[in-house]
């Protein structure tokens, strides 16, 4: 168990564990390695996503029992009625406005 445990540190990246990603693979809060085609730049031949000032992930759908695990990188959490400020990708091509709470 422990070689397993220091093997995956080594040859894995243990910040996956706590990061968030929106749900086509972006990485929020950094320089993305290019899952998917910036949907603001769509001539890129790189695909590659600065999200850097969307640090943060907000489920879309949270009630839906279909699709609830639909989420977008947002620059801030929105309040109850806020348009958020998302970073748009193919599942979730315009930000929402918030019909859930964020705050505790």
């Amino acid at each position: 168990m422990v070689v397993l445990s220091v093997f995956a540190f080594r040859q894995g990246d243990p910040m996956k564990i706590v990061t968030p990603f929106d749900s086509v693979g972006n990485k929020c809060g950094s320089t993305n390695q290019g899952v998917e085609p910036s949907m603001q730049n769509t001539n890129s031949p790189v695909y590659s996503v600065d999200l850097t000032e969307f640090p943060y992930k907000m489920f879309t759908k949270p009630t839906s029992k279909t699709n609830m695990f639909s989420a977008v990188c947002v620059k801030t959490c929105p309040r109850m009625g806020d348009t958020a400020q998302c970073f748009p990708n193919s599942e979730n091509t315009d930000c929402i406005t918030l019909v859930y709470d964020t705050a505790p």
